[in-house]
């Protein structure tokens, strides 16, 4: 649809000082155009880019005149005539009311200030407006105003350039005044800036540019090119006549801020009451952000990204089939995607370990930071490490471990090629951003996203930003030189080693370290920067239970309290500068000493001020790590090494406490007990006689892993367990007592047995939240096994221990080591043990207690009482050993004895060990069972 030949019309653009595009309203699209020439004048030609030189004096100020008259406004139009040479429409425009000076004719207002002339026709009798314009040319000559005036000149022009870089580089970030000449589409312009001449400083010179607007890209728009084919994207056309009816031929502020490939500024336009075309195209819908170029914007990128995301929410436009994206797992469940976190260690240069701070004692969750690229791996070594990675784990570290920082989960990335799902967000430690700080000391790159890939940082253009910058300063990846390498030495690869470093870590009262890994409650990796060395560090004067190894084999548990202990070593020790106060070495290399750990504040009680050795006076206060353990009751006092250290006093003192309270392992461990078990372990160590054998008759219930076995006594209290676990069968069948919470570790509970669907007396040993699934110990029998919920019932008080007390205790076959399933000859050992054990009535001799676990010697009965030792036989018939150091301990023993202690005969203990020994020496010579292959303990 055209516009008619009168009516009314608004301005698009002025060509000269007498033609110009008129437009009418827009109706379901862009409006329609006509091209109208005023009739009866002439102004000067316009030179081109194809022509520069046709332009004529005085054209540009003529277009500039009647731009400024008319751009935007509202006129009434009448066609005249339309020529047949070139189909031009030739007509009158007439402004509203007043006009100017009362005057609203614009071909009259153009000749009235000298800025076109007259058309001159000899051929016809002028007419009377044609004498009017005359008259006002006349005047406008007599006065010397517009192309009457002398003091005219040609302008300077150019529509190229031969070095877009310089000039950008001379005016790059500067606001400059402009004129917008055309829009070609909403992303593609093409301005003219008037600035001094290169050549002649004291003149000008208008310089045409084709820029595209930085940060941003609207729909395409290419109709009607010569040898090109047409590409009319959606909402392309809206697009460009929003930014031609609000820039187009007007003066604007343009702002330089890079080149494309083909030699095209990028530019943000200004205009100089409606602010960044950009942000408005971008409000609208009509546009989207380009991420790795919105960082350019001078002034930052935030209002644009609010100006997408509010076009977004709109679903306004391009953005009309637009879902907001939650970030989910795999699984689909949604993900807290805002929250504080502890950081708790650092995993690698792009990711970290978190905790809730309002929850630090929930499971730790690794995140990865998005759209960040750690540095390249190089080939490394046992001891010797990336120096770039080093350098980016060890920023890290200081920068947040322990700290609280605030996570943003941009995305989760499923599973993929080997991956695992990745959390990957933006961390900020109070104003600071990490990645972009990573990126910005070239300690890491920007990754490049496909252009439809919207899983990227939310300030995606921060990070390209920092990136450009830490290019620029040639730092770190972009020095250009080779990645260093950071060597270390293991100074506790093997104990010969260990001694040549023990007299300078000995030498001062504690050393700087950072605590690199956690193997079990007591037991370190630590970096000691000041010597560039790695140590094992055993803490002196405690044990903690064992924990289960990642890599070991799935039957392996860890022992109760284990984990724990642990859990409070990854969450005090890992990765923070500690002190370390060595003592000694043991005998493969492991530096026997005290950890002293940060403490959470400067009045924690308990903490002690060590001064560090890094040639500083400085004074941090810190707490004896395995104080806290004793204090928490996952650890235990070692008597023989507490006695040799100097915290020996704090040890014991802190055992105390956490007995006092019922902590941890005092909770299942009767502290009296345990001191009256010390007490008889020692005796029997010493082989003093004061212990007293106890000789009982017991069935084994339970075969457990390497020679664990559990024993039931033969008495009146298993005929009372047979009665009991009747009533408890019918008790089950009719009540279902329920629990009132998920049960803890210690809970003693009723659970229904596998095997054959009978509840039993069982004590929760540990909780997996992961699996949901409850592992117990029957106390009665000993078994173990992992069962869900729905399987275990509160344990009413007329099962309760009171009323009977656990039937089935742990035991271990004295003096022997037996190999474990999947071990060279373990399985052969465990199908022996039950062959010969299980569920057999057999004669025990209790001969020492250790640990809480009986040491026993078991006995077929015999006409006599006793007849075959099983421990004897396993050990002749090479299935079980004695280890090297107790066969050593009995022959110094034999030794210093002579075969007596004292005058008296020797006890039980010795002759068992003696007879064992001689069983064992048989066994190896005749190469019997596990000796087939000769003494596989030279390999030990």
């Amino acid at each position: 649809m055209s516009l008619p030949n009168n009516g009314r019309a608004f301005v698009k653009s002025v060509l000269s000082g007498d033609s110009l595009i008129i437009r009418g309203r827009p109706v379901a699209g862009p409006p329609p155009e006509r091209i109208i020439s005023l009739a009866n004048i002439v102004a000067p030609r316009m030179g081109t880019a194809a022509d520069p030189s046709k332009e004529e004096i005085g054209a540009f100020e003529s277009r500039e005149f009647l731009r400024k008259l008319l751009i935007g406004k509202e006129v009434a139009f009448k066609v005249e005539y339309t020529t047949t040479t070139n189909n031009r429409d030739f007509g009158s425009l007439t402004l509203a009311p007043p006009g100017v000076d009362g005057e609203t004719n614009v071909a009259r207002l153009m000749v009235q200030n000298g800025w076109a002339k007259v058309k001159s026709d000899t051929k016809r009798t002028p007419s009377d407006e044609q004498i009017a314009l005359l008259e006002l040319e006349a005047a406008a000559q007599a006065g010397g105003l517009g192309l009457w005036s002398s003091k005219l000149s040609s302008r300077s022009v150019s529509f190229s350039l031969l070095d877009a870089r310089s000039f950008l580089n001379l005016y790059k970030g500067k606001p400059v005044p402009a004129l917008v000449e055309q829009v070609r589409d909403a992303n593609t312009i093409r301005i003219a800036v008037i600035v001094p001449d290169s050549e002649d400083s004291s003149k000008t010179i208008h310089q045409y540019l084709n820029i595209s607007l930085t940060g941003i890209k609207a729909p395409v728009y290419r109709a009607n090119v010569p040898n090109v084919e047409d590409l009319i994207e959606p909402f392309s056309q809206e697009a460009k006549y929003f930014v031609e009816s609000r820039l187009l031929q007007r003066d604007v502020n343009v702002i330089l801020e890079g080149l494309n490939p083909n030699g095209i500024f990028i530019a943000s336009l200004i205009h100089k009451v409606g602010g960044s075309i950009a942000e408005a195209l971008l409000v609208e819908g009509y546009a989207s952000i380009v991420s790795w170029q919105v960082g350019m914007i001078t002034g930052g990128p935030e209002k644009l990204r609010v100006a997408e995301l509010k076009a977004k929410e709109k679903k306004l436009r391009i953005w009309k089939s637009f879902v907001s994206k939650t970030p989910t797992s795999t699984n689909g469940k949604s993900v807290v995607t805002d929250y504080d976190a502890i950081v708790t260690r650092i995993m690698g240069p792009d990711s970290i370990m978190i905790v809730p701070a309002a929850n630090p004692s929930a499971p730790e969750r690794r995140i990865f930071f998005s759209s960040l690229r750690a540095p390249p791996k190089s080939k490394e070594g046992e001891t010797v490490e990336n120096g770039l990675i080093h350098e980016t784990r060890e920023f890290l570290r200081q920068k947040l471990i322990g700290k609280t920082v605030h996570v943003v989960i941009d995305f989760v990335k499923p599973k993929e090629n080997g991956f695992e799902e990745r959390e990957c967000a933006s961390v900020t430690l109070g104003e600071t951003n990490i990645a972009e700080t990573l990126i910005s000391r070239g300690l890491a790159t920007a990754l490049r996203h496909r252009k439809d890939d919207d899983n990227r940082a939310s300030n995606y253009d921060a990070l390209l930003l920092a990136e450009d910058k830490a290019i620029k300063g040639l730092k770190g990846i972009h020095s250009g030189k080779e990645s260093p390498s950071y060597r270390f030495v293991d100074a506790s690869e093997s104990a010969t080693k260990a001694k040549g470093f023990l007299t300078a870590l000995q030498r001062n009262k504690s050393v700087s370290g950072v605590v690199e890994f956690a193997a079990s409650g007591s037991r370190f990796k630590v970096w000691i920067p000041s010597q560039n060395i790695k140590i094992t560090l055993v803490l002196g004067g405690v044990r903690t239970p064992k924990t289960a190894r990642l890599n070991s084999n799935s039957n392996e548990k860890s022992e109760p309290f284990g984990q724990e202990a642990l859990d409070l070593a990854n969450r005090r020790a890992l990765q923070r500068d500690v002190e370390v106060s060595i003592e000694s070495i043991d005998k493969v290399g492991g530096f026997i000493g005290s950890l002293f750990v940060p403490a959470p504040t400067s009045s924690n009680a308990g903490a002690v001020s060590v001064l560090g050795i890094s040639g500083n006076a400085r004074s941090t206060i810190t707490e004896n790590f395995a104080v806290l353990l004793l204090d928490a009751g996952f650890a235990t006092v070692h008597d023989y090494s507490a006695a040799q250290s100097p915290q020996g006093t704090l040890l014991y003192a802190a055992e105390k406490r956490a007995q006092d309270k019922r902590a941890g392992i005092w909770s299942i461990r009767d502290p009296v007990e345990e001191a009256r078990q010390k007490e008889e372990a020692a005796a029997a160590a010493n082989g003093n006689e004061n212990f007293k054998d106890i000789v009982q008759e017991v069935y084994v219930s339970e075969i457990g892993n390497a020679g664990e076995i559990h024993i039931q006594t033969v008495g009146p209290e298993l005929e009372r367990l047979e009665k009991m676990m009747a009533d408890f069968a019918s008790f089950h069948k009719n009540h279902q007592p329920s629990l009132a919470q998920t049960p803890k570790a210690n809970d003693y509970v009723s659970a229904k047995f596998t095997a054959d669907n009978q509840w039993y007396r069982a004590r929760v040993r540990e909780v997996n939240n992961e699996t949901k699934k409850i592992f117990v110990t029957f106390i009665d029998y000993g078994n173990s096994e992992s069962l869900p919920l729905t399987q275990l019932r509160a344990l009413t008080s007329q099962f309760g221990l009171t009323v009977l007390p656990a039937q089935s205790k742990e035991a271990r076959l004295a003096f022997l080591t037996v190999p474990p399933t999947g071990a060279e000859g373990g399985d052969v050992a465990y199908d022996r043990l039950r062959d010969d054990m299980e569920g057999q009535k057999l004669v025990a001799r209790i001969i020492g207690i250790v640990g809480g676990v009986s040491q026993v010697v078991l006995s077929v009965p015999g006409k006599d009482g006793v007849g075959e030792c099983l421990n004897l036989t396993l050990v002749a018939d090479g299935i079980a050993y004695i280890d090297r150091q107790v066969v050593k301990q009995h022959e110094q023993n034999a030794k210093i004895s002579g075969g007596q202690t004292n005058g008296q005969p020797k006890i039980l203990k010795k002759e068992v060990l003696a007879a064992l020994v001689t069983a064992q020496e048989i066994a190896r010579k005749n190469r019997v069972g596990l000796w087939r292959y000769g003494d596989f303990r030279d390999d030990e």
